[in-house]
């Protein structure tokens, strides 16, 4: 199904028409009132919040959620959704925003860096919003379909990744500096993903003479070592640091610590946009051009299938060299 995506301004106009027909709904309670004039989430400017906030009094006030508790665990999750929306550029209207086809995408592409159970919660409650509140011709059926599988998001060009790391390295404030290294250098130099990045400490992190080993914990324990060219990157990224301390250092408790520090970042209009899994991707992309066993390369990217390389292969070079069918690359 085509993403459907609206202009900034036409996304104006539309939270325009949302607080034309929010006036003409049921009035909210004193506390869920209170509540509303007072959330704002993190990191979403005046500007975003002005088109996103219509919306999000719309949907909790059709949804008629019963009791103040209730209401305050959607108010979250409805502004997260809606501003989404919003930055993405897609409808948010009701009739368009609301289908599971639509949630499902925030659910695969929006909610990075969200514990599984959390980003199944998410779901849970916007499916069940949507089917309260959407009774247009897309509304959604009672019963939500499984996932599909989605392919994953191919990796950076050389020149792409050398643009990366040169910005990482070249920020002007040292935390920025630092924590941008850190995404960078163990996105693209040792496979890692925002999950991974989250828990990661110094202690983690031993440099050899052989190489820098970095030993992940959590739901995929791997040890990987980091590729030397982002070898400079990981070094900036945990001088200084302490046994203990968090390699990004924002802390577990943030809901995506990654997309903080790129939205803090200083970026030019000629950086590639930076996403964790498309680092990842690079990586992984980068071993399948190496003379790398399969099972290494799984082993090293916490995989299970190899579902994940067939993906990334339809964005490789051909490869016209076919010498190593011989002797297996030995030289």
């Amino acid at each position: 199904m085509s993403e459907v995506r609206r202009s900034a301004a036409a996304t104006k106009r539309l939270a325009t028409e949302h607080i034309k027909r929010a006036s003409n709904l049921p009035e909210l309670s004193a506390t869920q009132r209170e509540m509303l004039e007072r959330y704002r989430p993190n990191g979403v400017t005046d500007t975003v919040w002005e088109q996103v906030r219509p919306v999000v009094t719309e949907v909790l006030t059709k949804s008629c959620l019963v009791g103040d508790k209730s209401f305050q665990k959607h108010l979250g999750v409805v502004a997260s959704y809606v501003t989404w929306l919003a930055t993405q550029h897609r409808s948010m209207a009701i009739t368009e925003a609301f289908t599971f086809d639509a949630i499902d995408q925030y659910y695969l592409t929006g909610l990075t860096g969200m514990s599984k159970r959390t980003c199944n919660d998410y779901r849970s409650r916007l499916q069940n919003i949507a089917k309260k509140i959407n009774t247009g011709v897309n509304a959604p059926s009672g019963i939500a379909t499984p996932l599909g599988h989605i392919s994953v998001r191919p990796g950076y060009t050389p020149a792409e990744e050398a643009t990366l790391r040169r910005i990482a390295l070249r920020q002007s404030r040292p935390r920025i500096r630092t924590q941008l290294c850190a995404i960078v250098g163990f996105g693209a130099g040792a496979g890692l993903d925002s999950v991974d990045l989250r828990n990661l400490h110094r202690h983690h992190i031993d440099v050899t003479d052989n190489g820098i080993l970095v030993n992940v914990t959590g739901r995929n324990p791997r040890q990987v070592i980091v590729r030397a060219t982002y070898e400079e990157l990981v070094l900036v990224a945990i001088e200084g640091l302490t046994p203990k301390q968090l390699v990004v250092g924002i802390g577990k408790s943030k809901k995506n610590p990654v997309a903080k520090v790129i939205d803090n970042a200083d970026l030019f209009d000629d950086t590639p946009p930076i996403d964790m899994s498309r680092l990842r991707s690079t990586w992984i992309s980068w071993l399948m051009t190496c003379r790398v066993p399969l099972g290494l390369i799984l082993q090293a990217a916490g995989l299970r299938s190899a579902r994940t390389l067939t993906d990334l292969l339809p964005h490789l070079e051909p490869v016209t060299d076919t010498t190593a069918l011989r002797d297996g690359g030995v030289k």
